[in-house]
Protein backbone atom coordinates (compact mmCIF):
# COMPACT_ATOMS: atom_id res chain seq x y z
CA UNK A 1 0.00 0.00 0.00
CA UNK A 2 0.93 3.44 -1.10
CA UNK A 3 -1.03 6.15 0.45
CA UNK A 4 -0.58 9.66 -1.38
CA UNK A 5 -3.17 10.96 1.22
CA UNK A 6 -0.60 10.07 4.05
CA UNK A 7 2.49 11.61 2.25
CA UNK A 8 -0.04 14.67 2.00
CA UNK A 9 0.14 14.44 6.09
CA UNK A 10 3.67 13.48 6.33
CA UNK A 11 4.69 16.65 4.18
CA UNK A 12 2.72 19.01 6.28
CA UNK A 13 0.98 20.13 3.12
CA UNK A 14 -2.27 21.37 5.08
CA UNK A 15 -5.05 19.45 3.14
CA UNK A 16 -5.49 15.95 1.78
CA UNK A 17 -7.85 16.81 -0.49
CA UNK A 18 -7.10 15.67 -4.28
CA UNK A 19 -8.78 18.46 -6.12
CA UNK A 20 -6.66 21.15 -3.84
CA UNK A 21 -3.48 19.45 -4.25
CA UNK A 22 -3.29 17.99 -8.26
CA UNK A 23 -1.74 21.81 -9.13
CA UNK A 24 1.60 20.16 -7.70
CA UNK A 25 1.89 17.90 -10.71
CA UNK A 26 0.32 20.61 -13.33
CA UNK A 27 -3.25 19.28 -13.01
CA UNK A 28 -6.68 20.92 -12.58
CA UNK A 29 -9.11 18.48 -11.63
CA UNK A 30 -12.98 18.14 -10.26
CA UNK A 31 -14.36 17.96 -6.95
CA UNK A 32 -16.36 15.46 -6.41
CA UNK A 33 -19.24 18.48 -4.97
CA UNK A 34 -18.67 20.01 -8.48
CA UNK A 35 -19.58 17.34 -10.43
CA UNK A 36 -22.40 16.23 -8.08
CA UNK A 37 -24.14 20.10 -8.50
CA UNK A 38 -26.83 18.53 -11.63
CA UNK A 39 -26.98 14.99 -9.21
CA UNK A 40 -27.32 13.72 -6.20
CA UNK A 41 -25.18 10.32 -6.48
CA UNK A 42 -22.64 9.43 -8.38
CA UNK A 43 -25.09 6.51 -9.83
CA UNK A 44 -26.89 9.52 -11.34
CA UNK A 45 -24.08 11.01 -13.82
CA UNK A 46 -23.55 8.95 -17.14
CA UNK A 47 -21.09 5.96 -16.69
CA UNK A 48 -18.34 8.02 -19.12
CA UNK A 49 -18.50 10.99 -16.33
CA UNK A 50 -17.86 8.73 -13.68
CA UNK A 51 -14.96 6.42 -15.43
CA UNK A 52 -13.36 10.01 -16.34
CA UNK A 53 -13.26 11.13 -13.13
CA UNK A 54 -11.88 7.52 -12.16
CA UNK A 55 -8.97 7.74 -14.39
CA UNK A 56 -8.44 11.24 -13.70
CA UNK A 57 -8.51 10.98 -10.01
CA UNK A 58 -6.08 7.93 -10.49
CA UNK A 59 -3.41 9.32 -12.45
CA UNK A 60 -3.40 12.75 -10.41
CA UNK A 61 -2.88 10.38 -7.12
CA UNK A 62 -0.09 8.37 -8.82
CA UNK A 63 1.63 11.28 -10.42
CA UNK A 64 1.88 12.76 -6.26
CA UNK A 65 3.63 10.44 -5.33
CA UNK A 66 6.25 10.03 -7.83
CA UNK A 67 6.48 13.94 -7.44
CA UNK A 68 6.57 13.03 -3.16
CA UNK A 69 8.12 10.04 -2.96
CA UNK A 70 12.11 11.54 -3.07
CA UNK A 71 11.29 14.12 -0.42
CA UNK A 72 9.82 11.95 1.93
CA UNK A 73 11.77 9.83 5.07
CA UNK A 74 10.62 6.54 2.92
CA UNK A 75 10.94 4.44 5.82
CA UNK A 76 9.46 6.42 8.16
CA UNK A 77 6.13 6.27 5.59
CA UNK A 78 6.57 2.51 5.00
CA UNK A 79 6.07 2.10 9.03
CA UNK A 80 2.78 4.13 8.81
CA UNK A 81 1.90 1.91 5.61
CA UNK A 82 2.16 -1.18 7.41
CA UNK A 83 -0.46 0.14 9.92
CA UNK A 84 -2.99 0.38 7.39
CA UNK A 85 -4.62 -2.72 6.98
CA UNK A 86 -4.45 -3.26 11.11
CA UNK A 87 -6.46 -0.65 11.28
CA UNK A 88 -8.97 -1.81 8.48
CA UNK A 89 -9.14 -4.54 10.50
CA UNK A 90 -10.13 -3.55 13.32
CA UNK A 91 -12.41 -1.15 11.98
CA UNK A 92 -14.29 -4.14 10.73
CA UNK A 93 -14.49 -6.45 13.93
CA UNK A 94 -16.19 -4.37 15.85
CA UNK A 95 -16.66 -5.24 19.19
CA UNK A 96 -19.21 -7.46 21.30
CA UNK A 97 -21.48 -5.44 23.01
CA UNK A 98 -23.82 -6.92 26.22
CA UNK A 99 -27.16 -5.75 25.52
CA UNK A 100 -28.56 -7.04 29.26
CA UNK A 101 -25.81 -4.58 30.92
CA UNK A 102 -26.62 -1.74 28.09
CA UNK A 103 -30.01 -1.84 28.62
CA UNK A 104 -29.48 -1.75 32.00
CA UNK A 105 -27.29 1.61 32.11
CA UNK A 106 -29.56 2.71 29.89
CA UNK A 107 -32.85 2.93 32.02
CA UNK A 108 -30.32 4.18 34.92
CA UNK A 109 -28.70 7.05 32.94
CA UNK A 110 -32.36 8.13 31.62
CA UNK A 111 -33.24 8.13 35.62
CA UNK A 112 -30.23 10.72 35.97
CA UNK A 113 -30.81 12.66 32.87
CA UNK A 114 -34.40 13.16 33.96
CA UNK A 115 -33.43 14.31 37.54
CA UNK A 116 -30.83 16.73 36.93
CA UNK A 117 -33.48 18.12 34.05
CA UNK A 118 -36.17 18.53 37.01
CA UNK A 119 -33.70 19.96 39.49
CA UNK A 120 -33.09 23.07 36.39
CA UNK A 121 -36.50 23.33 35.47
CA UNK A 122 -37.64 24.11 39.38
CA UNK A 123 -34.64 27.08 39.04
CA UNK A 124 -36.46 28.44 36.02
CA UNK A 125 -34.46 26.98 32.82
CA UNK A 126 -33.59 24.43 30.62
CA UNK A 127 -30.51 22.72 30.66
CA UNK A 128 -30.42 22.54 27.09
CA UNK A 129 -30.81 25.56 25.43
CA UNK A 130 -27.23 27.23 25.61
CA UNK A 131 -28.93 30.41 25.69
CA UNK A 132 -31.33 30.29 28.72
CA UNK A 133 -28.23 28.60 30.72
CA UNK A 134 -26.51 32.17 29.88
CA UNK A 135 -28.99 33.82 31.23
CA UNK A 136 -29.82 32.28 34.34
CA UNK A 137 -26.10 32.13 34.96
CA UNK A 138 -26.01 36.17 34.86
CA UNK A 139 -29.30 36.93 36.49
CA UNK A 140 -27.40 34.87 39.14
CA UNK A 141 -24.55 37.45 39.04
CA UNK A 142 -21.79 35.38 36.94
CA UNK A 143 -19.72 37.08 35.07
CA UNK A 144 -19.55 35.11 31.43
CA UNK A 145 -17.69 35.81 28.31
CA UNK A 146 -19.55 36.69 24.94
CA UNK A 147 -19.87 34.82 21.87
CA UNK A 148 -17.65 35.96 18.76
CA UNK A 149 -20.94 36.84 17.31
CA UNK A 150 -21.56 39.15 20.10
CA UNK A 151 -24.97 37.70 20.43
CA UNK A 152 -24.67 34.93 23.24
CA UNK A 153 -22.78 34.28 26.27
CA UNK A 154 -20.39 31.77 25.91
CA UNK A 155 -21.53 28.75 28.03
CA UNK A 156 -19.15 25.97 26.88
CA UNK A 157 -17.59 23.40 29.17
CA UNK A 158 -13.91 24.86 29.09
CA UNK A 159 -16.05 28.11 30.91
CA UNK A 160 -18.67 26.67 32.80
CA UNK A 161 -15.58 25.00 34.77
CA UNK A 162 -14.24 27.86 36.01
CA UNK A 163 -17.87 29.52 37.84
CA UNK A 164 -18.02 29.16 41.14
CA UNK A 165 -21.72 28.47 41.11
CA UNK A 166 -23.50 25.16 41.41
CA UNK A 167 -26.03 25.42 38.78
CA UNK A 168 -23.15 25.38 36.49
CA UNK A 169 -22.62 22.30 38.05
CA UNK A 170 -25.57 20.93 37.36
CA UNK A 171 -25.75 22.21 34.10
CA UNK A 172 -22.03 20.13 33.35
CA UNK A 173 -23.34 17.02 34.65
CA UNK A 174 -26.58 16.97 32.95
CA UNK A 175 -24.47 17.46 30.01
CA UNK A 176 -21.90 14.87 30.63
CA UNK A 177 -24.88 12.26 31.44
CA UNK A 178 -27.16 13.27 28.53
CA UNK A 179 -24.24 12.89 26.35
CA UNK A 180 -23.11 9.50 27.05
CA UNK A 181 -26.49 8.71 27.30
CA UNK A 182 -27.30 9.48 23.09
CA UNK A 183 -24.05 9.15 22.12
CA UNK A 184 -22.73 5.93 23.65
CA UNK A 185 -25.14 3.61 25.25
CA UNK A 186 -28.90 4.32 23.07
CA UNK A 187 -27.45 4.01 19.75
CA UNK A 188 -26.45 0.64 20.50
CA UNK A 189 -29.74 -0.53 21.54
CA UNK A 190 -30.44 -4.24 19.89
CA UNK A 191 -26.90 -4.04 17.99
CA UNK A 192 -24.70 -7.37 18.83
CA UNK A 193 -21.42 -5.50 17.98
CA UNK A 194 -20.08 -1.89 18.20
CA UNK A 195 -17.88 -0.53 15.64
CA UNK A 196 -15.45 2.52 14.98
CA UNK A 197 -13.55 3.64 12.15
CA UNK A 198 -9.78 4.22 12.50
CA UNK A 199 -7.91 7.05 11.17
CA UNK A 200 -4.58 8.42 11.18
CA UNK A 201 -4.93 11.80 10.39
CA UNK A 202 -4.32 13.79 13.15
CA UNK A 203 -1.97 16.12 12.88
CA UNK A 204 0.22 15.18 15.66
CA UNK A 205 0.22 11.37 13.99
CA UNK A 206 -2.46 10.03 16.80
CA UNK A 207 -4.39 7.31 15.74
CA UNK A 208 -8.26 8.64 16.23
CA UNK A 209 -11.59 6.91 15.72
CA UNK A 210 -14.77 8.65 14.37
CA UNK A 211 -18.28 6.94 13.59
CA UNK A 212 -20.04 5.69 10.82
CA UNK A 213 -22.95 5.92 8.94
CA UNK A 214 -25.42 2.97 10.32
CA UNK A 215 -27.13 2.14 13.06
CA UNK A 216 -24.42 0.68 15.13
CA UNK A 217 -22.77 4.22 15.21
CA UNK A 218 -20.36 5.24 17.78
CA UNK A 219 -18.39 8.79 17.19
CA UNK A 220 -15.19 8.12 19.06
CA UNK A 221 -14.89 4.84 21.13
CA UNK A 222 -11.40 6.25 22.46
CA UNK A 223 -13.74 9.16 24.43
CA UNK A 224 -15.81 6.71 26.04
CA UNK A 225 -15.37 7.09 29.86
CA UNK A 226 -14.26 4.82 32.59
CA UNK A 227 -16.71 2.50 33.90
CA UNK A 228 -19.79 1.04 33.41
CA UNK A 229 -19.47 2.85 29.84
CA UNK A 230 -16.82 0.31 28.51
CA UNK A 231 -18.28 -2.16 30.73
CA UNK A 232 -21.10 -3.39 28.38
CA UNK A 233 -18.35 -4.35 25.75
CA UNK A 234 -17.56 -7.83 26.09
CA UNK A 235 -14.94 -9.83 24.44
CA UNK A 236 -15.60 -12.58 22.02
CA UNK A 237 -12.96 -15.03 23.76
CA UNK A 238 -14.20 -14.57 27.08
CA UNK A 239 -11.31 -12.56 28.28
CA UNK A 240 -9.19 -9.41 27.15
CA UNK A 241 -5.60 -8.94 27.32
CA UNK A 242 -5.60 -5.30 27.97
CA UNK A 243 -1.91 -3.43 28.15
CA UNK A 244 -1.03 0.19 28.71
CA UNK A 245 2.48 2.31 28.47
CA UNK A 246 2.58 3.91 32.08
CA UNK A 247 3.19 7.18 31.70
CA UNK A 248 4.61 7.61 28.56
CA UNK A 249 4.60 10.90 27.93
CA UNK A 250 5.96 12.36 30.84
CA UNK A 251 8.94 9.14 30.01
CA UNK A 252 8.88 10.96 26.58
CA UNK A 253 9.64 14.81 27.68
CA UNK A 254 12.20 13.26 30.20
CA UNK A 255 13.94 11.94 27.23
CA UNK A 256 13.71 14.75 24.81
CA UNK A 257 14.94 17.20 27.25
CA UNK A 258 17.95 15.16 29.01
CA UNK A 259 16.27 16.45 32.13
CA UNK A 260 18.54 15.11 35.09
CA UNK A 261 15.69 14.74 38.31
CA UNK A 262 13.03 13.26 36.04
CA UNK A 263 15.52 10.56 34.39
CA UNK A 264 16.97 9.75 38.39
CA UNK A 265 13.55 9.39 39.30
CA UNK A 266 12.27 6.83 36.26
CA UNK A 267 15.34 5.22 36.51
CA UNK A 268 14.87 3.84 40.19
CA UNK A 269 10.78 3.32 39.53
CA UNK A 270 10.18 6.33 41.77
CA UNK A 271 6.82 7.88 41.73
CA UNK A 272 7.13 11.33 40.11
CA UNK A 273 3.69 12.88 41.09
CA UNK A 274 5.01 12.13 44.75
CA UNK A 275 8.08 13.85 44.44
CA UNK A 276 6.64 16.85 42.30
CA UNK A 277 4.28 16.93 45.07
CA UNK A 278 6.77 17.27 47.30
CA UNK A 279 8.58 20.21 45.70
CA UNK A 280 5.80 21.95 45.39
CA UNK A 281 4.02 21.34 47.93
CA UNK A 282 0.84 20.21 47.09
CA UNK A 283 -1.12 16.82 47.14
CA UNK A 284 -0.35 14.47 44.62
CA UNK A 285 -3.45 14.46 42.53
CA UNK A 286 -2.65 18.01 42.24
CA UNK A 287 1.21 17.39 41.24
CA UNK A 288 -0.42 14.75 38.73
CA UNK A 289 -2.66 17.14 37.11
CA UNK A 290 0.24 20.23 36.95
CA UNK A 291 2.76 17.02 35.44
CA UNK A 292 -0.02 16.30 32.63
CA UNK A 293 -0.41 19.99 32.40
CA UNK A 294 3.15 20.43 31.36
CA UNK A 295 3.51 17.78 28.76
CA UNK A 296 0.17 19.35 26.79
CA UNK A 297 1.82 23.19 26.42
CA UNK A 298 3.52 24.47 29.62
CA UNK A 299 1.29 27.73 29.84
CA UNK A 300 -1.18 29.15 32.65
CA UNK A 301 -4.05 28.31 30.67
CA UNK A 302 -3.04 24.80 30.02
CA UNK A 303 -2.67 24.77 33.63
CA UNK A 304 -5.80 26.15 34.62
CA UNK A 305 -8.23 23.43 32.05
CA UNK A 306 -6.07 20.39 32.85
CA UNK A 307 -5.35 21.26 36.51
CA UNK A 308 -9.09 22.76 37.79
CA UNK A 309 -7.16 25.74 38.88
CA UNK A 310 -9.44 28.73 39.10
CA UNK A 311 -6.66 30.90 40.20
CA UNK A 312 -4.16 32.13 36.89
CA UNK A 313 -1.58 33.35 39.65
CA UNK A 314 -1.67 30.14 40.79
CA UNK A 315 -1.48 28.75 37.79
CA UNK A 316 1.52 30.97 37.36
CA UNK A 317 3.22 30.24 40.29
CA UNK A 318 2.68 26.75 39.81
CA UNK A 319 4.91 26.52 36.70
CA UNK A 320 7.30 28.61 38.21
CA UNK A 321 7.85 26.35 41.04
CA UNK A 322 8.01 23.49 38.55
CA UNK A 323 10.36 24.98 36.30
CA UNK A 324 13.09 25.41 39.84
CA UNK A 325 12.14 21.32 40.48
CA UNK A 326 12.77 20.26 36.76
CA UNK A 327 15.56 22.80 35.20
CA UNK A 328 16.26 20.60 32.27
CA UNK A 329 12.66 19.61 31.31
CA UNK A 330 12.30 23.80 31.61
CA UNK A 331 15.33 24.70 29.49
CA UNK A 332 13.75 22.38 26.91
CA UNK A 333 10.43 24.03 26.91
CA UNK A 334 11.23 27.35 26.58
CA UNK A 335 13.84 26.34 23.79
CA UNK A 336 10.88 24.64 22.10
CA UNK A 337 8.92 27.47 22.38
CA UNK A 338 11.53 29.68 21.01
CA UNK A 339 12.40 27.66 17.68
CA UNK A 340 8.94 26.70 16.64
CA UNK A 341 7.42 30.27 16.80
CA UNK A 342 11.07 30.77 14.80
CA UNK A 343 11.30 27.66 12.51
CA UNK A 344 7.19 27.43 12.14
CA UNK A 345 7.65 23.45 13.11
CA UNK A 346 8.72 20.71 15.80
CA UNK A 347 10.19 17.39 15.61
CA UNK A 348 9.25 14.04 16.87
CA UNK A 349 11.59 11.52 18.64
CA UNK A 350 11.44 9.47 14.86
CA UNK A 351 11.99 12.88 13.05
CA UNK A 352 8.70 13.37 11.69
CA UNK A 353 8.42 17.61 11.30
CA UNK A 354 4.88 18.70 12.34
CA UNK A 355 3.99 22.44 11.03
CA UNK A 356 2.56 25.26 13.88
CA UNK A 357 0.08 27.20 12.90
CA UNK A 358 2.27 30.10 13.39
CA UNK A 359 0.40 33.42 12.02
CA UNK A 360 -3.07 31.79 12.25
CA UNK A 361 -2.88 31.07 15.90
CA UNK A 362 -2.06 33.02 19.07
CA UNK A 363 1.97 33.30 20.51
CA UNK A 364 0.07 31.50 23.63
CA UNK A 365 -1.08 28.86 21.49
CA UNK A 366 1.65 28.14 19.24
CA UNK A 367 3.99 28.27 22.46
CA UNK A 368 1.40 25.29 23.70
CA UNK A 369 1.72 23.33 20.69
CA UNK A 370 5.65 23.57 20.33
CA UNK A 371 5.69 21.60 23.49
CA UNK A 372 2.75 19.31 23.27
CA UNK A 373 2.90 18.27 19.45
CA UNK A 374 6.73 16.60 19.74
CA UNK A 375 5.22 14.73 22.99
CA UNK A 376 2.19 13.80 21.69
CA UNK A 377 3.46 12.73 18.28
CA UNK A 378 5.90 10.72 19.77
CA UNK A 379 4.05 8.93 21.66
CA UNK A 380 1.55 8.03 18.60
CA UNK A 381 4.62 6.68 17.19
CA UNK A 382 5.85 4.23 19.86
CA UNK A 383 2.27 2.95 20.04
CA UNK A 384 1.90 2.57 16.28
CA UNK A 385 4.86 0.67 16.53
CA UNK A 386 3.51 -1.63 19.41
CA UNK A 387 0.71 -1.88 17.60
CA UNK A 388 2.36 -3.18 13.87
CA UNK A 389 4.72 -5.91 16.73
CA UNK A 390 0.53 -6.97 17.97
CA UNK A 391 -0.36 -7.43 14.39
CA UNK A 392 -1.23 -11.09 14.63
CA UNK A 393 -2.61 -10.47 17.56
CA UNK A 394 -6.95 -10.03 18.07
CA UNK A 395 -6.26 -6.42 18.08
CA UNK A 396 -9.68 -4.44 18.59
CA UNK A 397 -9.62 -1.55 20.18
CA UNK A 398 -6.61 1.35 20.27
CA UNK A 399 -6.91 4.03 23.24
CA UNK A 400 -4.46 6.68 23.25
CA UNK A 401 -1.36 4.49 25.03
CA UNK A 402 -3.43 1.69 25.54
CA UNK A 403 -4.21 -1.83 23.49
CA UNK A 404 -6.72 -4.11 24.24
CA UNK A 405 -7.03 -7.55 22.31
CA UNK A 406 -9.08 -10.36 21.99
CA UNK A 407 -7.54 -13.48 23.77
CA UNK A 408 -5.72 -14.52 26.54
CA UNK A 409 -2.68 -14.29 24.70
CA UNK A 410 1.30 -13.34 24.89
CA UNK A 411 2.41 -10.54 23.88
CA UNK A 412 5.56 -10.20 21.67
CA UNK A 413 8.88 -9.47 23.09
CA UNK A 414 10.26 -5.89 22.63
CA UNK A 415 6.96 -3.67 23.39
CA UNK A 416 8.71 -2.15 26.61
CA UNK A 417 12.24 -0.90 24.08
CA UNK A 418 10.69 0.05 21.08
CA UNK A 419 12.15 3.48 21.97
CA UNK A 420 15.31 4.65 22.81
CA UNK A 421 14.75 4.74 26.27
CA UNK A 422 12.40 2.13 28.38
CA UNK A 423 8.95 2.25 28.24
CA UNK A 424 7.27 0.21 31.03
CA UNK A 425 3.87 -1.61 30.05
CA UNK A 426 0.98 -2.79 32.75
CA UNK A 427 -0.74 -5.52 31.73
CA UNK A 428 -4.54 -6.96 32.38
CA UNK A 429 -6.46 -10.11 31.70
CA UNK A 430 -10.09 -8.55 32.04
CA UNK A 431 -13.31 -10.37 31.01
CA UNK A 432 -15.02 -6.62 29.80
CA UNK A 433 -13.50 -3.48 29.06
CA UNK A 434 -13.16 -1.54 31.95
Amino acid sequence: IRDTQTMAHLLNKGTTKLSLLAWEVGREIDSVGDLLKPAQTMLDLSPEVVAKKCCVDAMTTFALYLEWKDKIDMSYFLTEMELIPILFKMSKRGIKVDQEARGKLEQKLEKEVGFYRELCEAEGFNPGSAQQVGYILAKRGNFLPISKGGRSLRTGKEILEFVDDPIAGLVLTYRRTASLLNTYIKPLSGEPRAYTDFHTDAITGRISSTGRDQEAFIRNMQNIPQGEPRGIYLPDSGVFTDFDYTQLELRILAYLSKDLDMQWIYEREGDIHAETATALNISRRIAKNVNFGMVYGATAQTLKETAKIRDAKKAQQLIHDWFIKYKGATEWIKEQQSSGARDGYVTTLYGRKIALPVGEESPDAIDRKAVNYPIQGSAAEIVKRAMIKCKDLDLVLQIHDELLIDGQVELPEGLESIAPFYTPISIKEIDRWE
